[in-house]
Parts: C-alpha cells; structure tokens; sequence
C-alpha cells in the first residue's frame, strides 16, 4: 500500500492520458450515438475522480440522447451526479422525471444505481428522512433483483440486502462471488472489497477487514479514484493500534 501511494502522480497521468483520448473520440464523432456514448464513457471515468467535470458530462449526454433508453441513461446519470453535489432536490426531481416503466435492459442498472445512491446520500442533508431513505433503496434493489440476479450490481445489491437482515455469512458468499466474476471492472472490484471488508467487520474478524481496506485502498490509488472511503477507514484503525504516523499519512491522502 505505501509503495502504491507514492506511485499516485503516475497514477494521475494514466487516468489524464485516458480521458484525453476519450475527449478526442468525443470532439471527432460524427453522430449524436457515438457523442452519446463517449460522453457516457467519461461520466463513468470522472464519477470517482471529479464530480463536477461527471456533471458536465451527464449534460452532454442529455443534449445528445434521443432513443428513450439514452434518455433514461442521460437522466440517471444526472441524477447520481446532481446528488454527488448536494443539489438532492434537483437530483430527486430529475428521477421523478425518469419514466420508469421502461423495457429492462442491463444498461439501464445505471437507473437502480443512481436512485440507490441518491436516497443514500440524501440524509446526510435532512437526517430526519434516514428511514424513508432505508426503506426506499430496500424497495430499489428489490425492484432490480426482479430483473436481474447475475450481473455485479445485482450480486451487489443481494449483499445489501443480506446485511440488510445480518445475513453476513450469506453475504460473503456473495461478495467471494464476485471476486471471481471475469472482467470486473475495477471500480466495482474496489467497492466489492470495500463491502467484503465491512461484512467482516460485522462478524468480528479485525484481520480480514483490514486485509479487505487494503486491497480496495491499492485499487481506488491504482485507479486514480477519489473516494478514499477505504483508505480513510484503514486510518481509524491504524489510528487505534497505535500506529499514528501512518494513519496520519493516510488521512492526509483522503
């Protein structure tokens, strides 16, 4: 892990070195559908890396949607970045705007995944509507799972669900499962880290949750992501054995 914290200025460079060739096929498309999908490509690059340049492709990808499915996506993705902002009312009235009886389609989980966010992001600005939120993403991932139970964000969501009822051994099987998915973005592989981390936590095993935030902590870095949820949380621990002087290094980082 601190060999790959003082790898982060390379790091940087990838993750601008991509963008920029996605920025070059966006300038040289030649029709809405590739605009619309290039401008989806870097929604999903700087969701974890700059919110408000994800915003400004979220836009983008609204100008250029015109099938109803881009248009569901073009919404969702404002909505996930509206509320990444704070502008939860904004956010909650674009989702409100989505027609949600759309023909399923495993692109469309970006539908699931940015009302879940937003109704978990939501109390931490009104904290009295925390159990609306709660039985609202309960009512989210049990809409998905309808469709779908196979695809990372279902597995993701039966997870939830699991912790939901302190089903944690079932949740691990889950969570084990994914790890072993092919071509797993590594986005999600951190997250899935992140999550079997917490699973762990909640069974008591110390050792594996931090082995869990490392892992997701050498993923986000590696990525250039700048959520660092699991490099702050191996900072609390480090922090409360004693070790100071990393969890100090750490915390700066986040």
């Amino acid at each position: 892990l601190d060999k790959t914290l003082e790898s982060i200025p390379r790091y940087e460079a990838t993750f601008r070195r991509d963008a920029d060739s996605l920025k070059v096929q966006y300038s040289l498309a030649g029709c809405d559908s590739v605009r619309f999908r290039r401008a989806w490509d870097l929604h999903e690059k700087y969701k974890v890396y700059n919110i408000d340049t994800c915003l400004i492709y979220a836009n983008l990808m609204n100008e250029h949607a015109r099938t109803i499915k881009e248009r569901v996506i073009a919404g969702s993705a404002m909505v996930y970045a509206l509320a990444s902002i704070g502008q939860v009312a904004k956010a909650e009235n674009m989702l409100n705007s989505i027609p949600a009886d759309f023909v399923y389609d495993p692109d469309l989980n970006i539908y699931y995944e940015s009302a879940h966010h937003l109704y978990f992001t939501v109390p931490r600005y009104d904290k009295s509507k925390r159990t609306d939120c709660q039985r609202l993403r309960h009512d989210i991932r049990t809409a998905m799972l309808e469709h779908d139970t196979t695809s990372y964000v279902a597995r993701s969501y039966l997870i939830h669900e699991m912790n939901y009822v302190r089903d944690y051994k079932g949740a691990e099987r889950v969570a084990l499962s994914i790890l072993e998915m092919e071509n797993l973005p590594l986005r999600y592989r951190a997250i899935n880290e992140f999550n079997l981390a917490l699973i762990y936590k909640n069974q008591g095993d110390e050792e594996k949750y931090c082995e869990h935030l490392i892992e997701a902590a050498i993923i986000d870095l590696s990525t250039a992501t700048k959520e660092y949820n699991s490099l702050y949380n191996l900072a609390k621990v480090l922090h409360r054995s004693g070790d100071n002087e990393r969890a100090y290094r750490y915390m700066l980082q986040t």
